[in-house]
């Protein structure tokens, strides 16, 4: 983490705590809240994400839904934090206490939706965001698998007519090769923030933090 926060490359960290994949009783979940509450300590002029993802979601953790709505609870209310990364796909029931608790934390919402099998058609896209958007997301973020330019042509058409019709902020990537171009021109495209790796990537597709920061200065974004 040290390093992390003395890097100037960095703009912010994301805590990826399923990789813990622990949680499931009081003394798991002090530990994980002291850890986010450390981090946020040693990395103070770096937005700091909180995210927690299970294997369906692309991560690395299991939990029952009750587990889940538990560990993020407690996550929001005993830790410091600037966003925290939410999946749409949860559902209105589990992310609606979890939205209003941030919220009142001061704590901003990541609305995520990850697809890793393809790059659903531009209708579908847009009515994710809109979800997204109707259920407290403060950023709306889109992550597809290609595979096929127009995919990742599609996604970037979608992400501009969304920002230009004023439904953001955007994260929006498609992953893996194919879609890591994605990943440095978003930003011309109405994207908010990438994601890079510093040691393993935690997504397909995923640059390492000096490629990418490059890649950005070239595009000028």
């Amino acid at each position: 983490m040290k390093r992390l926060a003395a890097d100037p490359a960095i703009d912010g960290i994301e805590l990826r705590l399923d990789h813990l994949d622990s949680g499931r009783n009081s003394d798991q979940i002090l530990e994980i809240t002291g850890l986010v509450n450390q981090a946020y300590a040693a990395a103070s002029d770096k937005i700091l994400i909180a995210t927690v993802r299970t294997g369906k979601e692309g991560g690395e953790a299991s939990y029952t839904a009750a587990e889940y709505l538990r560990l993020l609870g407690s996550l929001i209310r005993y830790s410091r934090m600037d966003l925290i990364d939410l999946e749409v796909s949860r559902g209105e029931a589990i992310l609606a206490p979890l939205v209003e608790a941030a919220h009142t934390a001061g704590i901003g919402v990541i609305m995520s939706s990850h697809n890793f099998s393809e790059t659903p058609d531009s209708a579908v896209l847009r009515e994710t965001l809109e979800l997204e958007r109707k259920l407290g997301g403060d950023i709306l973020k889109l992550a597809v698998m290609p595979r096929k330019a127009s995919d990742v042509a599609r996604l970037l058409l979608v992400t501009a007519e969304a920002r230009e019709a004023g439904l953001g902020p955007l994260v929006t990537m498609a992953m893996g090769p194919l879609g890591s171009i994605s990943r440095v021109s978003g930003g011309i495209f109405g994207s908010a923030l990438t994601f890079a790796m510093s040691g393993t990537a935690s997504a397909p597709g995923q640059m390492a933090v000096e490629d990418v920061k490059r890649s950005l200065g070239l595009f000028s974004v």
